[in-house]
């Protein structure tokens, strides 16, 4: 008997490790997979937040105030404006006569953008036909210098007449934001030293959208101007117009069968 229970405690202290050690196991296999998982997971939100915050900050005009002026980045072209204050001894009249002639530029430099809108819109005009005609065959290339310049005018194919070409409207915003500024820096100046200035119109706005808004409204009117609407387009369907002249024909045939006709 003595030698039974002996033999049975072995087996018992045998088996039992085992079954430890397999629910140590077991125990352990969904914590290493959540391990590896949660690694993975925190990386993935990382990389989206990353991504969303570049993609914010593309789109975003920024505008920095240093010792000489302004730097501003519109749409991601960047400017610089350098400013002046005005003579400690400058007078009344003398500052409300810069913000006048600032005031006076400003408008001017918005028909320039129109202006430079126009020029933009003919020269993609002129591209998109020197398109047409190299694949037609009308222009044709008279050396390897010209050939190697038409195929690359042909690589880059027709463009949409309003596509914007920075370089040309640059002066135009230049003098645009030049002015604004200016009035920026001159109201408060007047009214500080007892004067009487106040923001017009668009001057209200922050800078940069002050100066977007000039060139949209620009760009709007040089289109509506110069860009034809598209052709609607074309229906076998009869329109009303087209059916009332059928119509009116009809009856003024019949009346003259009628009258000439015994």
């Amino acid at each position: 008997m003595k030698l039974i229970l002996k033999h049975a405690s072995r087996l018992v202290n045998f088996v039992k490790p085992k079954k430890e050690a397999k629910k140590e196991t077991s125990d352990k296999k969904p914590e290493s997979k959540k391990e590896d998982k949660k690694p993975n997971e925190e990386q993935d939100i990382e990389i989206n937040e990353a991504t969303l915050k570049k993609i914010l900050e593309e789109d975003k005009d920024k505008i920095k105030v240093n010792a000489s002026g302004l730097e501003l980045v519109l749409r991601g072209h960047e400017y610089k404006v350098r400013l002046t204050k005005p003579a400690h001894g400058a007078r009344q009249h003398e500052l409300l006569d810069a913000l006048k002639r600032n005031r006076e530029l400003l408008e001017k430099s918005a028909d320039d953008l129109y202006r430079l809108h126009c020029g933009n819109i003919n020269k993609n005009k002129e591209h998109n036909q020197m398109v047409d005609d190299i694949s037609k065959g009308i222009i044709k290339p008279s050396g390897d210098k010209m050939k190697a310049a038409f195929d690359k005018i042909l690589e880059k194919g027709k463009i949409p007449l309003d596509t914007w070409d920075e370089n040309i409207l640059r002066p135009g915003i230049q003098n645009a934001l030049v002015a604004r500024a200016n009035i920026d820096l001159l109201i408060p100046l007047i009214n500080v030293r007892g004067g009487d200035a106040e923001y017009k119109g668009l001057e209200a706005l922050p800078i940069n959208d002050h100066i977007n808004n000039l060139r949209d409204g620009a760009a709007k009117k040089a289109a509506e101007e110069l860009i034809p609407p598209p052709e609607p387009p074309k229906t076998d369907a009869w329109t009303i117009q087209e059916f009332l002249i059928a119509a009116l024909i009809v009856i003024i045939i019949t009346l003259l069968l009628i009258a000439f006709i015994p």
